[in-house]
């Protein structure tokens, strides 16, 4: 029993969005996660509640100076965290009145808000050097954030992804920088 020419055209219309569902499900989930912001140490540019889309592609990019990426911190049972990366591989760096140092030159660092605080010019560090394939990551909120001020720099691999789009709350979607 033959198929009629329209059951044919039917059945190729089918196959092909059924195809393209399971391809971009796949692509979705090895690409992208979601993931949702517990706690405000990334205020103001994140909140606590936001929703985001995180790249879990880090080989196709380099991880740069203000990248906000999510990690998982040391030890057992630890959640996620999400934290802005501030040094690299190599450098030195170390905290003064609040001010980040790197390599022995200040840090410009537009995105904070509450540098006059008194509580923001008390934060301090040593000078420290940051291993290989070792990153350094602070919360923008730096009074409420727990970051590698408190576990030192870790490794790459303990890098989840970087972050790329809020979409939740829906009045403000759009690319997180």
């Amino acid at each position: 029993m033959k198929l009629s020419r329209k059951s044919r055209s039917v059945k190729y219309i089918l196959l092909n969005i059924f195809g393209a569902a399971i391809f971009s499900i796949l692509l979705f989930i090895y690409l992208f996660s979601p993931y949702k912001v517990i706690g405000n140490s990334m205020s103001p540019i994140i909140k606590s509640g936001d929703k985001i889309l995180i790249s879990n592609s880090l080989i196709a990019g380099k991880i740069k100076r203000f990248d906000i990426v999510v990690f998982q911190p040391p030890g057992p049972g630890g959640k996620k965290l999400i934290k802005r990366v501030v040094g690299l591989p190599g450098e030195f760096i170390e905290i003064k009145s609040g001010d980040v140092l790197v390599n022995n030159s200040l840090l410009n660092e537009p995105f904070l808000k509450n540098r006059g605080d008194v509580i923001f010019r008390s934060v301090n560090m040593k000078l420290r050097q940051i291993p290989q394939d070792c990153y350094f990551f602070l919360g923008d909120y730096r009074e409420k954030s727990t970051d590698s001020r408190n576990f030192g720099p870790l490794h790459r691999n303990t890098i989840i992804g970087k972050t790329l789009i809020r979409y939740w709350p829906f009045k403000k979607i759009g690319l997180i920088r």
